[in-house]
């Protein structure tokens, strides 16, 4: 008698915690779904890139070029598996940011994005997509590289090839929100760089020259 109380307890028990596990489950299903959209505050910078002299790199060599042409900002790269950035020379810590990048030629594979937070060449963090719809989020610290989330794809919301993408991206604290056309992709979190610059990047893949353009860059408050 005494063990069949014991197992009718013991089977009690035994859905309580499957029916617990399912809770869990589909709380963090709807959970990881989507993100809180945050609202933008004030206007703190924008740069349509309409005007040559509105304070980008301008400069060209064999290896790279930076220009400014048919209202857009554009980094071209030459240079085999290299890549180049170039920085606003602004300062922010919490905010909200949008750009426009384009992959105007080059492989697929080639990447190319936003730097948060670039404190110096060594200090940073950086957000990237590629051709091929896969984005990335890391950085690095005293020039050690780091990564936050690994190359994942997402071909749903990141345009492929030759297409432009529209990046959002936002700042909270050690809280970081990115968007790609609209979409959500994902919510990170990390508490290595508390302010610094914006900076666009472009890297190229292998023996192939890698072009890419960026337009309507706009920062704001959060909120």
């Amino acid at each position: 008698m005494r063990v069949r109380c014991y197992s009718h307890l013991r089977i009690s028990l035994l859905l309580i915690a499957i029916m617990l596990c399912c809770v869990q489950i589909s709380l963090a299903k709807d959970f990881g779904t989507s993100s809180a959209p945050r609202s933008e505050g004030e206007l703190l910078y924008s740069d349509d890139f309409s005007d040559p002299k509105s304070g980008w790199y301008r400069s060209s060599n064999p290896d790279r070029t930076y220009i400014y042409e048919d209202g857009k900002y554009h980094i071209i790269i030459n240079k085999p598996n290299w890549w180049y950035i170039s920085n606003s020379g602004k300062n922010f810590s919490d905010f909200v940011m949008e750009a426009e990048a384009t992959l105007e030629d080059g492989p697929a594979a080639s990447n190319y994005g936003i730097l948060m937070r670039y404190i110096n060449s060594d200090n940073y963090y950086s957000f990237r997509i590629r051709g091929d719809g896969n984005y990335m989020f890391g950085g690095q610290k005293d020039g050690e590289p780091f990564i936050i989330t690994p190359w994942t794809q997402r071909a749903d919301a990141i345009h492929t090839n030759n297409s432009a993408n529209l990046i959002r991206i936002v700042c909270d604290g050690d809280m970081f929100s990115f968007y790609v056309n609209g979409e959500w992709l994902e919510d990170a979190y990390d508490g290595t760089f508390a302010y610094g610059d914006i900076a666009l990047f472009a890297g190229a893949l292998g023996e192939n020259s890698t072009h890419v353009s960026f337009d309507n860059l706009t920062v704001w408050s959060i909120e």
